[in-house]
Formats: structure tokens, sequence, C-alpha cells
């Protein structure tokens, strides 16, 4: 084998390697990227009837922002993140103060994401945010493009 075939052969396996390892890292963390409606709180179903329109969390990964609704008040604030940990920390948000018609769910929200630790997408699109101990604290599904428009 020649040494410019084994430098193309050499080259082209290093590149692909690396293009492997970065593009597995950012598929990891666009997938959480976008708005994603709260279904679940501590295992317990939210309904309707607890808030005054559907909470939901939005994640800004290029500008590193959170953002969302906790169901009458406006969720904001710094979106701190491990893509390949899968670990993320709400403690850099804040919230709008309004008096609310059910401000009981929202602070109940807002407490159980301050022990958000991790992060986990399932095969179904489920978003998962769990403590340290990978308790289930939020599911989350994704927000369905028609809704935002």
């Amino acid at each position: 084998m020649s040494r410019a075939t084994l430098f193309i052969l050499s080259s082209y396996f290093l590149l692909s390697l690396f293009a492997c390892s970065t593009g597995r890292k950012a598929a990891v963390s666009q997938s959480i990227s976008g708005e994603w409606e709260v279904v679940t709180i501590n295992g317990n179903r939210i309904t309707e009837s607890d808030y005054d329109e559907k909470p939901f969390l939005g994640f800004d990964i290029a500008d590193k922002r959170i953002y969302g609704s906790l169901g009458c008040n406006n969720l904001m604030g710094t979106l701190i993140i491990d893509a390949e940990k899968q670990t993320i920390d709400f403690s850099q948000t804040g919230s709008t103060r309004r008096l609310c018609a059910n401000m009981a769910s929202e602070d109940r929200l807002i407490s159980t994401l301050r022990d958000v630790r991790l992060y986990h997408i399932d095969p179904n699109g489920i978003l998962s945010l769990t403590d340290a101990q990978h308790r289930v604290l939020v599911k989350l599904t994704k927000r369905d493009k028609r809704e935002l428009e």
C-alpha cells in the first residue's frame, strides 16, 4: 500500500471518528430543544382545572435559555445543561408573580423543578426530568408545532 493511500485512509478514519463523536453530542443536546408540555408532576397527571393554561417548558439550546409557563405565571432563566451527562439545573430560573386562581399548582411545579438534576428522552419521545436518584419528577411531551403558530 502506498504512503498516499495509507495517509488518505488514516485521515478518513480519524475524520469519521471525530464526526461521529461530535454528531452524537449535538443530537443529544438538540433533542431537548423546543417546547414541551407538562404531563405529570411527581406521578400525578395534571388537569386543566388546576391551571389557567397548560404548563410548558421551552429549552433554547443556542441561547442557553429556559422559558415557559407555570400555568399562569411565566418562567424564564439560564439553561444549565450537560448534554453528554444528561444533567440539567433549574437553579438559575425565576418567574413572574401574578396572582393566579390556583397558586398551589404553580408552586408545586416550581418547587419540583428545583429538585431536577437529570433528563432522559425515551423512545416514545417522552421527556423525563428526574432527581439525582433517577426518580421521575416531571414528564413532558413535545408541543405540537401547530399549537405554536
